[in-house]
């Protein structure tokens, strides 16, 4: 599910709504980045532990 929605942050923002979601609930442009960033962190820690150590 976050990688899709990091896909669609970075792709599809204008898809659904024409100014883009960030703009129709009112956030930050900057707000867009932050959370795409996080969710890359977010994603990398759930998959990183499941890498053997060489």
């Amino acid at each position: 599910m976050m990688v899709f929605s990091i896909i669609n942050f970075t792709f599809f923002d204008g898809y659904t709504y024409p100014e883009g979601a960030f703009n129709h609930l009112h956030l930050p442009a900057y707000f867009k980045t932050e959370l795409t960033i996080a969710k890359v962190l977010g994603v990398l820690a759930l998959l990183l532990p499941g890498i053997p150590n060489g």
